[in-house]
């Protein structure tokens, strides 16, 4: 996956990355992959849905659907 992200610097490769790096405990790792999920440019319906997860995660109940 970490090529993925240097060839092609796409949002959605650094998301899946992210999610990744937590499932195998890299925890230091996904920290900097999602902030890089949560602020590059992006349109894709995917990507934002996992925006919005993350920020659930970090925010709890401050986070709306309608937020970005």
């Amino acid at each position: 996956m970490e090529k993925s992200t240097k060839l092609d610097a796409r949002t959605d490769a650094y998301c899946l990355l992210a999610q990744a790096q937590e499932a195998l405990g890299e925890i230091n790792d996904a920290r900097l992959t999602w902030e890089i999920c949560l602020i590059a440019e992006s349109n894709q319906l995917e990507v934002q849905q996992w925006r919005l997860q993350i920020l659930k995660r970090l925010l709890g109940e401050f986070v709306t659907p309608s937020s970005p």
